[in-house]
């Protein structure tokens, strides 16, 4: 890397834990051996934000709103991120979540020496929404580089904008949690295992019907019906009530909601599987996670996940996103004895190489470097 010490500044909306936001923090610590770095949050740091508390302390986090602003007017916020942009003078405004048009007067107003990038934390279609034609005029005016997170997602971004965008496949911190944070958890993990032999699988994401979970409820519950010794725990926000009652109501004894966690990690390292079956998905970071830790995950055949897990080798992959696959992939999941778990955590644990934040980072910073010297052929 050079020696050259960029000015970064990174938006995002919040910083409530999710995979995007868990990969934002990641990221700014990394690029903070490298960069001058600040974190701007539209919306304040709540009470149960445990992210930015791990944000390194070379990392400036700074809020668009102040504490106990609830709603500004969406003029108001065009006109107060351009006034944040133009006091900080950043090299590089890294984009994430749709805040891209929260940016846009700056974008058109406030350009060069200024480089904007977007990062494409989703299918493109999904990530872009209604928004898609402005989206498309702010990457073809060159004044936002758009970035992908996996193949897939890049095949989605040539899908709805006709062009091509370079893949910075997503990256991840994750390392194994220590004995004493294991051993922290480990009373309520053997809670969750109604008998001793009973496979634990962890679903970690927020409720949401893009994460499919009430069909994986379903196909859980009827294989409990049948005797199947195992336990599915949906770990993450469930602010989603529909979902939530929906679960609830199947009223089986195997399907915990455990809500919220700040150290999911300590809890998918005693784990015997990660339970990812999503209707779509960009390149999760939950899914890096259970690599990092040997944890083989059983997914559907969608987003960077198509990429990533390779069917009996790292984990286990559904031919569908339907509740019939989820529940057959379930099977072959339990039907595995502990030799063979093992054997995909190991595929699991030899995967993750190519994912380390700071392989990620680096190419981040070479791609801001290059954009800033005027020179993108690499990519």
């Amino acid at each position: 890397m050079k020696e050259k010490r960029l000015k970064v500044l990174e938006i995002i909306p919040a910083l409530h834990c999710g995979g995007a936001e868990r990969f934002v923090v990641d990221l700014a610590n990394e690029l903070a051996e490298h960069c001058e770095v600040e974190l701007l949050c539209v919306v304040p740091v709540e009470e149960g934000d445990f992210l930015a508390g791990e944000l390194r302390s070379e990392v400036t986090l700074s809020t668009l709103m102040e504490s106990g602003e609830t709603r500004l007017s969406q003029l108001r916020i065009l006109y107060k991120i351009r006034s944040r942009i133009r006091q900080s003078a950043p090299d590089v405004v890294h984009l994430h979540l749709g805040t891209i048009l929260l940016a846009r007067l700056a974008i058109y107003t406030l350009s060069w020496p200024i480089r904007y990038f977007y990062t494409v934390h989703n299918d493109a279609r999904l990530d872009a929404g209604r928004r898609i034609s402005a989206l498309r005029r702010l990457f073809r005016s060159g004044r936002v580089r758009p970035v992908t997170i996996s193949p897939e997602s890049e095949r989605s971004f040539v899908a709805a904008y006709g062009f091509e965008a370079p893949v910075i496949e997503n990256g991840c911190g994750a390392k194994m949690p220590g004995a004493a944070e294991l051993a922290a958890v480990s009373a309520e993990v053997r809670s969750w295992r109604s008998t001793p032999t009973s496979r634990l699988l962890l679903n970690i994401a927020r409720f949401s019907p893009q994460k499919n979970q009430i069909a994986q409820a379903r196909a859980a519950a009827a294989l409990a019906a049948e005797g199947a010794d195992f336990d599915l725990v949906f770990m993450g926000n469930d602010a989603d009530e529909e979902i939530r009652s929906a679960i609830q109501g199947l009223n089986c004894p195997r399907v915990h909601i455990a809500g919220l966690r700040s150290n999911p990690l300590a809890y998918l390292a005693q784990a015997d599987y990660l339970s990812l079956f999503s209707e779509m998905e960009g390149l999760p970071i939950t899914l890096l996670e259970s690599f990092a830790l040997g944890i083989p995950a059983c997914v559907t055949p969608v987003g960077g996940m198509r990429d990533l897990v390779e069917d009996g080798v790292n984990g286990l992959v559904s031919a569908d996103t339907s509740e019939s696959s989820i529940r057959v992939t379930l099977e072959r999941a339990l039907a595995l004895d502990t030799a063979e778990r093992a054997r995909l955590g190991e595929g699991a644990r030899a995967s993750f190489a190519p994912y380390s934040m700071e392989r990620c980072a680096e190419r981040y910073l070479r791609l801001f470097e290059q954009a800033v010297d005027g020179d993108m052929e690499v990519f």
